[in-house]
């Protein structure tokens, strides 16, 4: 299951967003997975994945965090749904 939180706030953002890699380094989009379920898939931080649904697919760079629950995963500006993660 994926659990998300809405980054964008308004079209202003987006726009601010989608340049945030180039500026700052960093990825303003990301998936956030426990240690145990990042060894299974041989994923560190850093690497990129693949997040499936059968709608859409988001292609981010994993943060590994002991916080998240075991089967569980965070990715940011997405939405609630079951959804596949595969290492890209």
């Amino acid at each position: 299951m994926v659990i998300t939180e809405r980054r964008t706030f308004n079209p202003e953002w987006a726009l601010v967003a989608e340049r945030f890699w180039e500026v700052t380094g960093k990825p303003w989009r990301w998936i956030e997975i426990n240690p145990e379920d990042a060894a299974t898939l041989g994923l560190s931080d850093g690497d990129a994945a693949r997040l499936k649904t059968d709608a859409e697919e988001l292609v981010a760079p994993v943060v590994v965090r002991r916080e998240i629950p075991k089967n569980i995963l965070f990715a940011s500006d997405y939405k609630t749904c079951v959804a596949s993660l595969e290492r890209v």
